[in-house]
């Protein structure tokens, strides 16, 4: 409701500048063009149009331009996350091959060595820790500089 009155005030303001103002003219001058005998209120008329139309195409390509650094924002973060998961699944796939590359231990397996008088005896596999997560432990004989 008080937005109206204002607006009906501000229109009044508007009517009644325009009704004190008809009888005035000027001369304008154009770009080299001269115009004389031109009504003060339509010059005040056709300046605030066309400041409306120049602010309206500002904003507007404003706010093309803001919306199109979202989105290019956007796509790079949508990009970075991508790079991210896949050196994420990279190393685990390379983690996964060094695992697979080792020979499991035989957990729980049971073998017969012989001892070279005819009998065999029974030995068990040693086992891995759990908390190894694919490392082999280092035997006796391991294969690697001292």
């Amino acid at each position: 409701m008080i937005r109206l009155v204002i607006h009906i005030l501000l229109l009044a303001i508007v009517v009644v500048f325009v009704a004190l103002n008809v009888g005035y003219t000027t001369s304008i001058n154009l770009f080299g063009y001269m115009f004389e005998n031109v009504s003060t209120v339509a010059v005040s008329l056709i300046a605030f149009i066309v400041g409306i139309i120049y602010s309206f195409f500002y904003y507007i390509l404003n706010y093309f331009n803001k919306t199109g650094k979202k989105k290019a924002r956007e796509r790079s973060k949508l990009a970075k996350d991508k790079e991210k998961e896949l050196k994420e699944k990279e190393a685990e796939m390379k983690t996964s091959k060094k695992g697979s590359k080792e020979l499991p231990s035989p957990a729980g397996e049971t073998g017969t060595g012989g001892t070279g008088d005819g009998q065999t005896e029974t030995f068990a596999a040693p086992s891995q820790s759990s908390g190894s997560k694919g490392k082999a432990k280092k035997g006796l004989f391991s294969r690697g500089k001292k």
